[in-house]
């Protein structure tokens, strides 16, 4: 899902390759995912950030209008992103949750 409380959305704002509006129309943060969750039986719930540099890159083609270099993609974004996303502060997350 998307995370509006990651890297790319506070970076890009309304330009944010994740809002994908009419998509996304509700934006959740972790702790009201969580909630809502353990609210309909989940007890362990898990977040994982996801390393997915195309959120950036997109993000970046859609502010600037241009094309974004692939050899600074393959240089300098993705071993950016996968660091972002070892801190979970990347804008894509995956949920595990498990119930009893």
């Amino acid at each position: 899902i998307p995370y509006f409380q990651g890297f790319e959305f506070k970076v890009f704002k309304q330009y944010a390759y994740g809002l994908q509006l009419p998509t996304h129309q509700t934006f959740f943060t972790k702790k009201i995912l969580r909630d809502c969750l353990k609210k309909i039986g989940f007890e362990k719930v898990k977040f994982h950030s996801q390393f997915f540099d195309r959120d950036f890159v997109s993000s970046w083609q859609f502010k600037f209008q241009k094309p974004f270099n692939p050899v600074l993609r393959k240089v300098f974004v993705k071993p950016f992103v996968f660091l972002l996303s070892c801190f979970g502060l990347t804008s894509r997350l995956t949920i595990i949750a498990t119930k009893q």
